[in-house]
């Protein structure tokens, strides 16, 4: 629930900020769901176009912020539970640093089955 309300209020900034009135542009249908809500709950003015914007810009944001992050977590998480299932070819593609790490890790766990 605090998510889909972090995504609503993003949406109601947002659009304030650029001075839209988000409301207009919600379907009709929404109007009746906030008459009905005001009267139960005492909830006002929720929007669907101010949901949806905000929830996908946050969405995008927040995975272009975390993307390099998480790459590298990925990355060094599946090189280590996957050391010897993984082919070259497909370490090329994660990178140079994700090659050499694997290069040094199976060149390490050779050495410690010969001793």
């Amino acid at each position: 629930m605090p998510v889909y309300a972090l995504d609503h209020l993003f949406g109601k900034w947002l659009f304030t900020c650029l001075d839209i009135d988000y409301l207009q542009w919600d379907p009709i249908w929404v109007e009746s769901c906030n008459a009905f809500l005001k009267e139960h709950t005492g909830i006002a003015g929720l929007s669907l176009s101010a949901f949806f914007i905000g929830g996908n810009l946050l969405a995008i944001g927040t995975s272009v912020m975390l993307y390099p992050i998480m790459k590298r977590v990925f990355a060094r998480y599946l090189l280590k539970s996957a050391l010897y299932s993984v082919s070259e070819r497909d370490l090329v593609r994660l990178g140079k640093k994700a090659l050499n790490d694997v290069r040094i890790l199976r060149q390490a766990q050779d050495e410690r089955m010969t001793s």
